[in-house]
């Protein structure tokens, strides 16, 4: 598996994906969702959706060396973030965990596509992607 998320402590995880800030207007915009980290099996967050809250935190201004710390916590936690997905808001939350080995990574999406879906997003997820959770 690969190494923590840096600056975080012994047992603690992120959520598993990649940001970057927009020089134009100043957003955070998801870039990259592997699909073996929390957010990538979890099926919540897409690329080019806008991260707008943390943690009923606003981090619309915030650099992303400051957000990432938010993001990592203790493994097994849940963080609730706040999204702009096609404008519209979108509420996930997702459990923090280390990345899947590949060798595991097609059983786990196996099965998480092998669960009911239970939705509570104000706007779906783009293809066959799952349903937000509610936040925590």
């Amino acid at each position: 598996p690969p190494p923590p998320p840096s600056g975080s402590a012994p047992g603690d995880s992120g959520v598993g994906v990649g940001l970057e800030r927009s020089s134009a207007d100043n957003t955070i915009t998801v870039v990259k969702v592997p699909p073996g980290g929390a957010c990538g099996l979890a099926g919540f967050l897409c690329v080019g959706d806008i991260l707008v809250g943390v943690e009923g935190k606003d981090i619309r201004g915030m650099a992303c060396r400051e957000i990432a710390p938010l993001l990592i916590g203790r493994t097994g936690t849940r963080v609730s973030m706040s999204l702009l997905r096609n404008g519209a808001a979108v509420s996930v939350s997702v459990v923090r965990m280390s990345a899947v080995d590949a060798e595991v990574l097609p059983k786990a999406v196996a099965y998480r596509k092998s669960l009911p879906s239970s939705s509570s997003s104000s706007a779906p997820a783009p293809a066959a992607a799952a349903a937000a959770a509610p936040a925590a």
